[in-house]
Parts: C-alpha cells; sequence; structure tokens
C-alpha cells in the first residue's frame, strides 16, 4: 500500500475503498480491537463463522455474508462490538453463545 500523504490522498484511498463495496451485500463487523479482543471478539468471530456454515450461508450468492474483523469503534468497555450492515445496527457485549 502506498504512502498516504495528504488529506486529499486519503479521502482518494477511502473513497475507491468505498466504491468496491456492495451497499446491499450483508456484512457482520466485529472489533477485534484491544479491548475486544481481550472480552472474546476472536470467539465470536469464530462462532459467527460456524454459524454461517451450518446455515449453508457461506456457498449461496443471495445471502452471501461477509465477516469483517475491524478495529475500535469506540466503545471498548462495552466490547465485544459487532454491527451489522448495512442497516447499521450496533450490539454491544456480544457473547460467543
Amino acid at each position: 500500500m502506498p504512502k498516504i500523504n495528504s488529506p486529499a490522498e486519503l479521502e482518494t484511498f477511502r473513497k475507491n475503498l468505498l466504491s468496491r463495496r456492495d451497499p446491499d451485500r450483508p456484512c457482520i463487523a466485529v472489533c477485534t480491537g484491544t479491548g475486544c479482543l481481550a472480552l472474546g471478539a476472536t470467539k465470536v468471530v469464530d462462532a459467527l463463522k460456524a454459524e454461517i456454515r451450518k446455515q449453508g450461508m457461506e456457498s449461496r450468492i443471495d445471502v452471501k455474508v461477509e465477516i469483517r474483523e475491524t478495529g475500535c469503534p469506540g466503545f471498548c468497555e462495552r466490547g465485544p462490538v459487532v454491527v451489522i450492515y448495512p442497516q447499521e445496527i450496533c450490539y454491544l457485549q456480544v457473547q460467543p453463545s
């Protein structure tokens, strides 16, 4: 990845990333920042992946769900944090069960 040297370059990079995203594709974003990792985010990611496999959703084109590990959204004391896109529904203190 090239070095970003200005706010304009950062904005261009951001727009490029957003343009590659399908706004209708379901995405489960799980915080894997330090606080959420300490509170079990890895187990949450593993449980979500296992459930998607169990439901047969990993190979279906019509409901292909992306699980994305993200940085900290700022609710460290309430982690692990999970956000469902495109609805932007936020869940706090998510447990793998």
